[in-house]
């Protein structure tokens, strides 16, 4: 039988990382200069405090950027803006835009981040006397004031209404 008709082996050596290999494509001057001309990479620091209610849903090859907005009074200050954040998104990302186009997409929208629980309310009378009977025993005034508040406050988490 020939070497034509046999299936050559190639030696590849040991695997390479995915990353080492993709490092050149993205180390390379022309990856950044990409990022940078990313109008959605330029977004917040054009948007300002828009930023954190919309985001940059498509860029369409003529320049035309659309916008995903939380909610209808949001999509409306952005198309009231749209020329002034044109013109300063086309200025941060160095290509033209043509112009802005705003949508209400609250399901595209990540959640915001939860902010703080509201604190708890004061406890129940209930829960008061019987954090007070517990705490009797303990001889320390301050002490005993500080215990009682916080078996107040356990025995209000655990009864249910």
């Amino acid at each position: 039988m020939s070497d034509s008709g046999r299936r050559r082996r190639r030696h590849r050596g040991v695997p390479r990382a995915a990353g080492d290999l993709l490092r050149r494509y993205t180390d390379s001057p022309a990856a950044a200069a990409t990022a940078a001309s990313d109008p959605a990479a330029c977004w917040p620091e054009v948007a300002g405090p828009l930023a954190a209610d919309t985001m940059v849903l498509r860029v369409a090859r003529s320049g035309m950027v659309t916008v995903a907005c939380r909610s209808a009074s949001v999509a409306q200050e952005v198309s009231f803006r749209a020329h002034r954040l044109r013109d300063a998104l086309a200025t941060a990302c160095g290509r033209p835009i043509s112009g802005i186009r705003a949508v209400i997409a609250d399901h595209a929208m990540p959640e915001p981040p939860p902010g703080r629980p509201a604190p708890p309310g004061p406890p129940r009378p209930e829960a008061v006397d019987a954090a007070e009977g517990l705490a009797a025993t303990i001889n320390d005034p301050d002490l005993r004031a500080v215990v009682a508040r916080a078996a107040a406050m356990a025995f209000e988490r655990r009864w249910t209404p």
